[in-house]
């Protein structure tokens, strides 16, 4: 086999003085080369391996033998007998009126799961199929959050009891705003002292400020001592008075096989992300506490038992 097969072959231009000379040197290493060219692609010397693709042209690629390693090709006649229809069609007559027993049909209501359990531990992010209300109090810096005792109800219509509990969150730092400033859509607000949160944190502002000034905004950098920015859509304007203060989420969690209820703390906006992570390892959400610098926030705390209200970031769900 040539040292190089893949390279390409060029013929030689042959004299007249090239035939002249003893034992045709020239010619014969021609001829050796070409012969070796041949058996090369004829695959007599082993593997071919080729620089390109191979066009048929529409063409069919024929003879081809049962395969032996992972990458051998089949046939289409070969895979009709071994995996087509034929080829199964002992294997489910085998089976009877049994077959496929345990296949269900998506959004079919005769086939609709009902008893099965199998769904129990599925991960949920709730407030939902639960009978908890909740109830809070501010007192001084914190507010006494009560969950009373109810019911979890499982996909499969079980339900598990769970006890009440009762807890003093803090709120979070409330800051005077001494200005606003919105320009290009970016507000530059001035606080009456430095702001103690980071960039990424969801933030309310409210008080005694015009209603277009007012809501939940994400912290924007740079932050600068008392200086913070964040997006805002509207002409530019400026503004002054009223507060701002940190948003903190709470969630009221019971894991599998328990009856107490567990408390998360997620610093930051209340989010479908934030949820999913509040209830890992086979919890679900009960209640639903979002605090800030002026109290709980009534819209988008809610537990099982709540009714859903238009406006919340993330209304309470039902179970399915």
């Amino acid at each position: 086999m040539p040292a190089s097969p893949n390279v390409p072959f060029t013929a030689p231009v042959f004299t007249k003085d090239d035939f002249a000379r003893d034992g045709l040197p020239e010619f014969n290493n021609f001829a050796t080369a070409l012969s070796q060219r041949i058996n090369y692609l004829s695959g007599n010397s082993g593997p071919i391996k080729l620089n390109n693709s191979i066009d048929l042209n529409g063409n069919s690629v024929t003879n081809a033998q049962t395969p032996l390693t992972p990458g051998g090709v089949i046939t289409l006649d070969y895979a009709q007998q071994q995996f087509g229809a034929a080829a199964i069609k002992p294997q489910i007559e085998a089976l009877g009126k049994t077959v496929l027993q345990t296949t269900r049909r998506l959004s079919d209501q005769i086939q609709r799961e009902n008893y099965s359990s199998f769904l129990n531990s599925v991960l949920n992010t709730a407030p939902t199929g639960n009978t908890a209300t909740l109830s809070a109090t501010t007192v001084g810096s914190s507010v006494d959050v009560a969950v009373s005792a109810g019911m979890l109800q499982h996909l499969d219509g079980s339900q598990i009891p769970f006890a009440s509990r009762t807890d003093a969150l803090p709120l979070p730092t409330l800051y005077t705003i001494t200005s606003l400033s919105r320009v290009g859509g970016v507000v530059t607000a001035t606080l009456g002292s430095a702001f103690g949160g980071s960039v990424g944190e969801l933030i309310q502002v409210t008080g005694n400020i015009a209603a277009e000034w007012q809501g939940n905004f994400i912290v924007g950098s740079p932050i600068a001592g008392n200086v913070i920015v964040y997006a805002q859509s509207g002409a530019n304007d400026s503004e002054s008075g009223g507060v701002l203060s940190l948003v903190t989420a709470y969630y009221y969690t019971i894991s599998k096989g328990q009856n107490k209820l567990g408390l998360v703390t997620v610093n930051g906006a209340d989010t479908w992300s934030n949820r999913v992570h509040g209830s890992f390892d086979q919890t679900t959400i009960v209640a639903v506490v979002i605090l800030t610098g002026v109290g709980i926030d009534p819209l988008n705390s809610a537990a099982g038992a709540s009714i859903p209200v238009s406006g919340a970031s993330i209304p309470v769900i039902r179970r399915l």
